[in-house]
């Protein structure tokens, strides 16, 4: 399977995140960089976003584990 590209609003509803704190969070390091696919155009590789979802799940759970 071949990579994806997201645009700006299907990273948001997927991540539940709000626009200005998905930019800090790329500021920071913290959420995959976008990429530049025309003149005017960016988005974001679907895999790498899914992948941050997945570790933001398993930060959350092993939380959990510990609370037990």
């Amino acid at each position: 399977m071949g990579e994806r590209f997201w645009r700006l609003p299907v990273v948001l509803n997927n991540t539940g995140m709000k626009r200005s704190s998905l930019y800090r969070a790329i500021g920071k390091g913290q959420f995959p960089r976008q990429v530049k696919i025309g003149d005017r155009g960016i988005a974001w590789v679907e895999s790498e976003v899914e992948e941050w979802i997945k570790g933001r799940i398993r930060v959350s759970r092993a939380g959990e584990e510990g609370c037990k």
